[in-house]
């Protein structure tokens, strides 16, 4: 009984503010006090932050074209500074003078919720030739004779992403090369973007160590932008390495021009060439192909046909034609956006 009676005491105290407050009629402003009352004052129009904005929404149009490119095609640009859980299977056939060739490859990403998704774990395959082109899709194996010239392996291990800041990204990973004898590694890289009218200009820095090679060091130079015109995407990609235990420079220069058909058909041309830099700096190997991929089921799972010349220095630079077929299946948070706007004719537009 006591405690019926404290609870309805309770909401009578709590009711009656609310009930006085209902009773008490509105205040009615004086009437020289309503005839001098001013608008609230407007915000002026500023030229300098509609001309922000605008660079803003532009910048924004421009990376999200160039992480979808990327993310259609199999890059890992769209990769550097992901929160998201997501895996991506790949069989890879190289038709070639020597037969057909066909390799598997895995990319797998987990994010860990209760770290406020800045700490992933990491499971993806490697080629040898990774450790001296770090950021490009690994390459097939080639078989002569049944024998592989190239051997794949796997890394494994956790990674640490931070976004510092609007179009700045870090991260760092640590884990093993799994081989027949595991390798160790450590590695971390710094990106930053800058913007010049429709450019997005992005330097990367990376320095990792690992257990057979060694300390090195990697630093790319990208510009990318929309052409005007259509749905056109051009991609300048510089990037030298550098090992120490070597004392070896390794370069790479890449072009790419792609045409979106829509998100989730595009086609792109890329242009490539490799150099070293002992005992002189020379040019290694240069390629050109274009590849076409399009989604074959709904948006998880791709097609592409990438016909290629390979021009190498071991074969005195003579055409090897190559023809690409890849199959690609993605799982996850992966999310696909509208097709690119015209930047370049809305910008003009002024909208």
């Amino acid at each position: 009984m006591r405690i019926g009676a404290a609870f309805w005491l309770a909401i009578l105290l709590g009711a009656a503010p609310w009930v006085g407050a209902q009773e008490a009629p509105p205040s009615e402003p004086a009437a020289d006090e309503a005839d001098t009352a001013e608008p609230a004052p407007t915000a002026p129009w500023s030229l300098s932050r509609t001309v922000d904005d605008s660079h803003l929404r532009v910048s924004r149009e421009v990376v999200s074209l160039g992480h979808r490119l990327d993310r259609l095609f199999g890059g890992r640009d769209y990769e550097l500074g992901a929160h998201d859980s997501r895996l991506r299977v790949m069989l890879l056939n190289e038709i070639s003078e020597d037969g057909v060739a066909v390799d598997p490859k895995v990319r797998l990403r987990l994010a860990l919720p209760n770290t406020e998704r800045r700490f992933n774990l990491i499971f993806e395959s490697e080629d040898e030739d990774d450790v001296r082109r770090p950021g490009e899709a690994p390459g097939p194996v080639v078989f002569a004779d049944g024998v592989a010239q190239r051997n794949s392996s796997y890394i494994a291990g956790v990674q640490y992403v931070l976004d510092l800041a609007d179009y700045w990204n870090f991260d760092t990973s640590a884990g093993a090369r799994l081989r027949a004898s595991p390798e160790l590694f450590v590695q971390a890289r710094l990106g930053r973007s800058f913007f010049v009218n429709l450019w997005e200009l992005r330097i990367t820095e990376a320095v990792f160590w690992r257990r057979t090679e060694g300390v090195g060091s990697t630093t790319e130079f990208l510009g990318q932008r929309p052409l005007p015109g259509g749905p056109w995407f051009f991609r300048s990609s510089t990037m030298a390495t550098w090992l120490h235990d070597d004392q070896q420079w390794y370069y790479s220069q890449d072009f790419s021009l792609s045409y979106e058909f829509g998100p989730l058909n595009a086609v792109q041309g890329r242009l490539g060439v490799r150099a070293e830099s002992q005992p002189n700096t020379h040019v290694t190997e240069s390629f050109v192909n274009v590849g076409w991929r399009r989604s074959i089921y709904k948006d998880w799972l791709f097609g592409e046909i990438r016909p290629e010349l390979r021009f190498e220095r071991e074969q005195n630079f003579s055409a090897e034609p190559l023809l690409f077929l890849i199959v690609e299946a993605f799982f996850g948070d992966y999310d696909w956006p509208a097709a690119q706007p015209d930047i370049g004719r809305d910008r003009a537009e002024g909208h």
